[in-house]
């Protein structure tokens, strides 16, 4: 064999070794790691049936870039996305189960399927890990109780919890445990507000009769 074949012989063989390299270095998939914010359950306390307080739950939201994917927060200006940890649910699945089992079992409200009954709507507009100036589960929902007549009570209430990062729990493992703290008292309090505002007559201004109307039995 001539040295100008040993010469061709030996580049392909350094170009295959690298290009192989190069193709197993692509086909490396970062793993993906799946999280839950709920909590573990305590006894829950069965509350009596509240006499005539009926409720339902209507529409369970959440932003639009509050999805799959955890979110993070750099500034009051940006969010970022976690590519390897996921939810194993969207986050307003979350909320709904929670303001479920908080509402009508725990509380005792008469869960309204069909029929006129006060409406509880409800937007989760925050949902994230705060990185800076503090390091923080952040949730926040918009809730608006309204009947067929009038708007009841609009409110968006903001609950903040720490992220403690421990030798046990990993950063993302806190990150989860966090939220759901944050998303458990964010519940509670639109419960309160609920049940306060459901106790309390309507007292809603009623509307002022056509001056042209004759009066009955004109």
């Amino acid at each position: 064999m001539n040295r100008r074949r040993q010469i061709q012989l030996f580049s392909l063989s350094l170009l295959l070794s690298f290009g192989g390299c190069a193709i197993f270095s692509k086909g490396e998939v970062t793993s993906r790691r799946y999280f839950s914010p709920d909590l573990p359950l305590a006894t829950a306390k069965v509350g009596a049936k509240r006499s005539g307080v009926e409720l339902r739950l209507g529409r369970v939201s959440a932003g639009t870039y509050i999805g799959d994917k955890i979110v993070y927060r750099e500034s009051n200006y940006e969010v970022g996305y976690y590519d390897e940890r996921l939810w194993t649910e969207k986050p307003d699945a979350y909320l709904r189960r929670a303001l479920t089992r908080k509402l009508f079992e725990e509380e005792g409200l008469r869960n309204v399927v069909s029929g006129a009954a006060p409406t509880l709507d409800v937007e989760l507009i925050s949902f994230e890990e705060v990185r800076a100036p503090e390091h923080i589960a952040l949730v926040r929902i918009a809730m608006s109780l309204h009947d067929d007549r009038v708007n009841l009570m609009q409110r968006t209430i903001a609950v903040q919890r720490p992220i403690a990062v421990t030798p046990k729990a990993g950063e993302a493992d806190a990150v989860a445990q966090g939220l759901g703290e944050a998303l458990r008292a964010a519940v509670d309090d639109v419960t309160t507000q609920v049940l306060a505002r459901l106790a309390t007559p309507n007292t809603a201004p009623v509307p002022c009769p056509d001056p042209g109307a004759k009066p009955n039995g004109a």
